[in-house]
């Protein structure tokens, strides 16, 4: 290797690796390699090139290596790499064929993928958390049932988060107490949990100081990693610890319920070491919810009205709510309608809600009045401008109710907007990166060997018409020279 390539070897941002072909050890990596595994240089050459990845994928390093020897061109694969403490990094690697040193070997680039794949989980669960939330509020809403923790709010918490037990604690401020109500788990937990510290142990009532009580009115999420922590040792100790290495408990995360200077009790939830914890957001939303309901069973008597219920509900709710009479004048709104409209209650209360739009989106993009009539629910995208002149782009949500009132749900999705494009834009610059590389890369479907995409090279390998091939010719026998990607 020349030295101008052997300083570019060196100080590439992504790793590489450089391993012969015929028995697989790796002869030489660049600093980045030493970088990403956590590895000296003389200890990354002379392993196997399998011994980057996980050994549970055995199957897909096989695999790999197979297409790679059965191709010329530069093989794309998404995997992992195994650093030297057993951490796993998600990777995107490019794979070819090359002479070095007058051997054929096999050159790997790895770039790490971990902000990307992390940034992409992180939107998929916050969309999934603010579609349980808003589910959540509307089954909360119309939910007939007498004890609405027991029966609906503690088995959906416990479910979504995907949480091993779930217990709620009613306070009673007489006492300074709290006390376990309700309790949710699998019966093999409860009946171990039964087992060890009896039947009781699911009516423990422990004292609540005022340090905790202020830690509780401040509406923090505490996370704790015991029973006899989270009861101020009323559960003692050795029960505890029998508890926790039977059933592999590790947090137990309590989430208080506040609303109006006045705490109703407080939600537990439990998970094992190696789970993902539920977002900080997800549960105060949650807790938010939950705690106006419990407001409204607490110091209403009687069931109140579904209307009723379902508006207190919504002023919590994750997205913006406007009720509009017949005639399209909006009647109610809930806090996040006030918030996205920088409009008072005052002012949108009468208000027509076409107000919120410019004439070019009213013409352009208009309610469907006669899907309404029809019972149709709408959902549109549509920019609405607030009152200070800001324009906002949200989803609406339109549905006519059978006396011919208007419900309108509307959710800010600027934020979710920007994301989709920052991705968008991340899959461009690598599709770019592709077109321009010097090996031949096409893409095509894993069921019918039809052609998705191709890169400029590769184009050149063919006098076949990119068009022609996504109508329906089978490339394999039109281009033997392109064998399949991976």
């Amino acid at each position: 290797m020349s030295h101008s390539l052997g300083v570019l070897f060196d100080n590439a941002a992504d790793a590489i690796f450089i391993a012969e072909k015929a028995s697989g050890i790796i002869l030489d990596a660049n600093k980045a390699a030493s970088q990403l595994l956590h590895l000296p240089h003389e200890k990354i050459v002379g392993m196997h090139q399998s011994q980057l990845h996980p050994e549970k994928d055995t199957k897909i390093f096989t695999k790999h290596q197979k297409e790679l020897d059965r191709t010329d061109l530069t093989v794309p694969l998404e995997w992992k790499v195994v650093c030297s403490d057993g951490s796993e990094i998600p990777v995107e690697i490019m794979a070819s064929q090359i002479d070095y040193d007058g051997k054929q070997c096999m050159m790997g680039i790895f770039r790490d993928i971990s902000l990307r794949k992390q940034a992409e989980q992180d939107l998929l669960q916050k969309n999934r958390d603010n579609a349980f939330l808003t589910s959540f509020s509307y089954k909360l809403a119309d939910s007939s049932s007498k004890d609405i923790i027991k029966d609906f709010t503690l088995p959906c918490i416990k479910k979504h988060t995907n949480a091993l037990y779930a217990h709620f604690a009613a306070y009673d401020a007489s006492h300074n107490t709290l006390a376990i109500k309700h309790f949710e788990a699998d019966n093999a937990f409860l009946n171990t949990i039964i087992k060890i510290g009896g039947k009781k142990i699911f009516s423990t009532s422990y004292p609540v100081d005022k340090e905790d009580y202020q830690l509780f009115m401040s509406g923090e999420i505490k996370v704790l990693h015991s029973l006899s922590e989270l009861t101020s040792g009323v559960i003692q100790k050795k029960i505890d610890e029998a508890i926790r290495k039977v059933t592999g408990f590790e947090y137990f995360i309590g989430i208080p319920q506040i609303d109006s200077g006045n705490l109703y009790g407080i939600t537990v939830l439990a998970f094992k070491k190696n789970q993902s914890l539920p977002s900080i957001d997800l549960l105060k939303s949650y807790s938010s919810i939950l705690s106006i309901s419990l407001r409204k069973n607490i110091t209403e008597q009687n069931l109140i009205q579904s209307e009723e219920k379902f508006r207190n509900l919504l002023e919590l709710a994750p997205e913006a709510f406007y009720h509009g009479d017949s005639e399209g004048n909006i009647i109610a709104v809930n806090e996040k309608a006030i918030e996205l409209t920088e409009y008072s209650r005052e002012e949108l209360i009468s208000m027509p809600i076409s107000k919120l739009f410019s004439q070019d989106t009213l013409n352009e993009n208009p309610l469907r009045h006669d899907l309404l009539q029809r019972g149709e629910t709408i959902t549109r995208e549509r920019r609405i401008i607030t009152k200070t002149g800001n324009v906002v782009l949200v989803e609406m949500k339109s549905k006519m109710m059978p006396d011919g009132r208007l419900q309108c749900f509307m959710n800010d999705i600027t934020e979710r907007k920007k994301a989709e494009q920052t991705l968008i834009q991340s899959e461009d610059r690598l599709e770019s990166i592709v077109n321009e590389s010097p090996f031949p890369i096409a893409i095509a479907n894993d069921s019918n060997e039809k052609i998705l995409y191709w890169s400029r090279s590769a184009k050149k390998c063919s006098d076949i018409h990119q068009s022609t091939l996504r109508n329906g010719i089978n490339w394999l026998t039109q281009m033997p020279i392109i064998e399949k990607s991976y």
